[in-house]
């Protein structure tokens, strides 16, 4: 039994190829770059076929890094009174901020939250 040369042996069977790596784009990354295209939350969420609030958490995720201003996404009074309710109640726990704001989503409450935290108050 020969070998071809080509052929690579390990303990009496052929080598597996190996196989080249795709690359694929950061979905925090695809999401950041669809919003800066003016494409609203919702269809960022049905194109990728997310939930709104995945593609809200990535774009919290830029928020808290300071490459993206909470402005763009939500209104200054909705920052304001989830910054307000932060204070008030010394807690970064989605659920009791959500107990006092029943009209923000979590996604917004996230949102809110980076843009608290960004500013290091």
């Amino acid at each position: 039994m020969y070998n071809k040369p080509e052929e690579k042996v390990k303990g009496g069977r052929k080598a597996k190829e190996k196989k080249e790596k795709v690359v694929k784009a950061d979905t925090k990354e695809v999401s950041l770059e669809m919003h800066r295209k003016g494409i609203s939350i919702e269809d960022i969420a049905k194109q990728r076929d997310m939930t709104a609030g995945t593609i809200e958490g990535h774009l919290a995720h830029f928020i808290a890094k300071q490459e993206l201003d909470a402005t763009e996404i939500l209104s200054k009074k909705k920052l304001q009174a989830i910054a307000q309710v932060i204070k008030k109640n010394k807690t970064t726990a989605l659920n009791e901020i959500r107990k006092e704001l029943p009209d923000c989503t979590f996604g917004e409450i996230k949102i809110g939250l980076a843009a608290y935290l960004a500013e290091g108050v």
